[in-house]
């Protein structure tokens, strides 16, 4: 969406009326809200806009990880702006430092995924076992990190659902889920030994908070596998119990 410097606010390309905030004329969608102008200086479109994404973003869901500032975007885009207002006020060229970071790599034609053939695990292992265990004991503040023979990402997005948990055991030794993949304080990478390789690992870190409470946790991997010329199927890995203390 193009952001002119000056218009009139922000409306609805189907119906027409403003656009606000808090809950849009479009059924609280964004997609279809769109500057126009010349007019007021611009502020509606880009705060519609911009709160909208920050509380998706929060959750990880599509903006938090496919837009360029994610949550940020609001203060992104008044950083910009004032800095050029300012230099068009004053009539001084605009610069942009640092330059972003261009990665090749990523922007290559040819990085297309090969499709996923089949998910298998090394001998003796199995999709979802235990690769490298957490340790027995960590004090709050400490990074928990666990690895899992993994099936492919690929093979489901897990949306709505989670590709890991992080469980504290109960006083009548139930396990009650504490986070998920959508907290800031989780990761959830994958990695496969090479190219055709069907062997995969994921490795969830947990990076706990000095106010973490206190007791008995345990890690927990979610994902899809695929059996060659199958179906993906669904699997659980659960890593070791092991104790966070204050």
């Amino acid at each position: 969406m193009h952001l002119p410097t000056v218009h009139k606010g922000a409306k609805c390309i189907d119906t027409g009326l403003p656009c606000e905030a808090n809950s849009s004329t479009c059924g609280g969608w964004n997609e279809n809200c769109i500057a126009f102008g010349p007019g007021d200086p611009m502020v509606d479109s880009t705060c519609l806009i911009a709160t909208l994404q920050y509380e998706k973003a929060k959750k990880q869901r599509y903006e938090g990880g496919s837009t360029t500032y994610g949550p940020h975007t609001l203060s992104a885009y008044i950083s910009n702006f004032e800095r050029l207002a300012t230099d068009m006020v004053k009539g001084t060229p605009s610069s942009t430092d640092p330059k972003p970071v261009i990665n090749r790599k990523a922007l290559s034609t040819y990085n297309y995924p090969l499709p996923v053939i089949w998910d298998s695990a090394p001998r003796g292992s199995s999709i979802g076992g235990v690769s490298e265990d957490v340790k027995a004991q960590y004090t709050a503040g400490d990074v928990v990190e666990v690895k899992f023979h993994a099936g492919n990402p690929r093979n489901s997005l897990m949306t709505d659902q989670t590709f890991l948990s992080v469980e504290l055991q109960t006083a009548d030794d139930q396990w009650k889920e504490v986070l998920r993949d959508s907290d800031w304080n989780t990761e959830y990478h994958w990695d496969k030994d090479s190219t055709l390789s069907s062997h995969s690992i994921t490795t969830i870190v947990w990076r706990t908070l000095p106010s973490t409470t206190p007791g008995n946790y345990r890690i927990l991997h979610h994902g899809f596998y695929k059996p060659f010329e199958e179906n993906p199927k669904p699997y659980t890995g659960t890593s070791g119990t092991f104790k966070v203390t204050a």
